[in-house]
């Protein structure tokens, strides 16, 4: 287990100056296997969570249901409306009384009421010889706030809501890719569609005006007013979490972008190895709350805290490396589909001062003087050895303000001046600023105060 500082989540920036940085996350890990259950197969390629704690698999030879005491596998042998045994994606619909799963697979999308966990009824099969469907190559599923059923394809994306079914191709201009490979929804509808190779497209259907706000995230404009702050690290988007607030977080193989609002040309942040991530590919993202995100790349699964990174991988209890989904359960356990097996992690806390050791990069103590400061500030730091640094100011909502040096220096210490102005020369006004030094792959924040 690898831990990393790293502070780029400012939202949580003033919440680390108020209570100290004293719980990590420790591993109790239990792993299920072909050996302890029913899995005919290792290969775990989706997990899902439905409100009644029951826990869908999505595998290369059926789908497997863990109801927290018994296991049982589902085929395409022993149910006629399970379209394929290589279960891509698992996604819960529910309403009223009603609970439905939709699973896509190599060979179509299979639709199965869950109301009574006890007793899945197979009720319905959609392949493109009975239905507008695509592509029977189906690579994920879902279902946003408005009940609207989306199918990603190898061949573009479905939709189908009151029997009613739409397509959109690069052949309609509705997105930039068919590989569709990913998909999300907001609160307010919009849906992201990961493709590989096309970036991300946004979509959102209206019962009355069809599909409005359609745009494209890719990497030639997304971060283009602030190219040094951050952008979609690449056009291939492998896994994509909206936040209730708005934030989007797409996981692509070259990293992790955030972007904080609906502006494709600015406000965006990256996350990457030298940023503490275990491995630039990442094929899953989820939210375990306010505080905490977890990746699923293909050499490990990171969690990040807004303050700390925590690595796991098969050293640590982890089922295998290749991580391809993760769910929170209800008891706040974190499940992993792996490419060997399904693990469990049950959390506990430890302080972070058993793990400083790890780190072998350390800054001495980073000041500034005078603080608070009207026309001008010193930047004081030291470094144990030489690195390649970068010292960034940004203000109290984590929105980039100026770089102020950027450049390999020796060990010792240094000083470096900020004016109080941004890139274009302007003077910030009064508040609260960080100030952001990335030596290496380590990062500290210091908090400078503007007064005029």
């Amino acid at each position: 287990m690898k831990l990393k500082v790293c502070p780029l989540f400012f939202s949580l920036i003033l919440y680390s100056f108020l209570i100290p940085i004293s719980i990590l996350l420790s591993a109790e890990w239990t792993t299920y296997n072909k050996n302890n259950t029913v899995l005919e197969s290792n290969n775990i390629l989706c997990v899902a969570i439905d409100s009644g704690k029951t826990k869908w698999f999505g595998t290369d030879n059926g789908l497997v249901q863990f109801d927290g005491n018994n296991w049982k596998l589902y085929t395409n042998e022993s149910e006629d409306n399970l379209a394929d045994n290589y279960v891509k994606d698992v996604e819960i619909e529910s309403y009223e009384n009603q609970s439905l799963l939709w699973i896509a697979t190599e060979n179509g999308v299979s639709q199965v009421d869950v109301s009574n966990p006890e007793s899945p009824i197979f009720t319905s099969l959609y392949q493109t010889t009975n239905s507008p469907l695509l592509n029977d190559n189906v690579n994920a599923i879902n279902v946003d706030p408005g009940h609207v059923r989306w199918f990603g394809t190898f061949g573009g994306v479905s939709n189908f809501y009151n029997e009613i079914w739409n397509s959109y191709t690069t052949q309609n201009y509705w997105i930039d890719n068919d590989s569709v490979v990913s998909l999300a929804s907001g609160p307010d509808s919009m849906v992201y569609i990961g493709t590989e190779g096309g970036g991300v497209s946004r979509l959102k259907l209206s019962a009355v005006d069809g599909v409005t706000s359609a745009s494209t995230l890719n990497t030639t404009w997304t971060g283009f007013y602030e190219p040094d702050s951050g952008k979609l690290t690449s056009n291939n988007v492998y896994s994509i979490l909206i936040e209730q607030n708005g934030n989007q977080w797409f996981g692509t193989d070259k990293g992790v972008a955030i972007h904080y609002s609906y502006n494709t040309l600015q406000d965006w942040r990256n996350f990457t190895q030298q940023d503490g991530l275990i491995n630039d590919f990442v094929k899953a993202i989820c939210k375990e709350n306010e505080n905490i995100f977890w990746f699923g790349t293909t050499d490990g699964v990171s969690r990040y805290d807004g303050i700390s990174w925590t690595n796991y991988t098969i050293d640590d209890g982890l089922a295998g490396n290749n991580v391809r989904d993760i769910a929170i359960d209800h008891e706040g356990s974190v499940w992993f589909a792996t490419e060997d097996g399904i693990s469990v992690l049950s959390n506990t806390t430890t302080s972070i001062t058993e793990k400083k050791s790890m780190n072998k990069f350390e800054f001495a103590k980073v000041s500034n003087f005078p603080n608070p400061f009207n026309m001008q500030t010193s930047i004081i730091f030291s470094l144990n050895t030489s690195s390649d640094v970068n010292i960034g100011i940004y203000n109290s909502n984590g929105e980039y303000i100026v770089s102020v040096t950027s450049g390999i220096l020796a060990a010792g210490e240094h000083s470096y001046t900020w004016n109080g102005s941004n890139t274009s020369g302007s003077a910030v006004p009064s508040g609260v600023y960080f100030v952001q030094l990335l030596a290496g792959k380590q990062i500290k924040t210091h908090k400078i105060v503007v007064m005029k």
